[in-house]
């Protein structure tokens, strides 16, 4: 029985310790890239609970509402987005967060019927 209990323990350890080396990136460090993700739904999250009317976004109904982020050394670029059937983008609202949490309003795209930019920027919002 003591036996056992010694293999359970050890195959234990040995679970928890391989489970800590697939967190871990190759710089020793915890995974950066589920760091990133849980930070860019904090920020989305924040703007949709300020901005209740892209709580929404994102959906595949048409128009389509899609959601682009960018991470900058300084803070986030968010853009809610709609696309439409006859022109790339109906309607764009732009903004940034920085490390303090504070929403900055960057601008909003909303071209005329024939204006097509298709080198739409999400730090510039056009």
């Amino acid at each position: 029985m003591e036996r056992n209990s010694g293999y359970i323990l050890i195959t234990v350890i040995v679970i928890l310790i391989f489970s800590i080396f697939i967190t871990m990136d190759s710089n020793g460090g915890i995974n950066e890239k589920k760091t990133e993700k849980t930070e860019k739904e904090q920020k989305i999250t924040l703007i949709q609970n300020n901005y209740p009317e892209f709580i929404i976004y994102p959906t595949n109904i048409t128009p389509k509402k899609k959601i682009l982020t960018q991470k900058e050394d300084i803070g986030w670029y968010i853009t809610f987005l709609q696309e439409g059937l006859t022109r790339p983008i109906l309607y764009a609202k732009c903004f940034f967060i920085g490390e303090d949490n504070i929403i900055q309003t960057i601008g909003e795209y909303d071209p005329e019927e024939l204006t097509i930019n298709k080198n739409f920027s999400i730090i510039n919002c056009y």
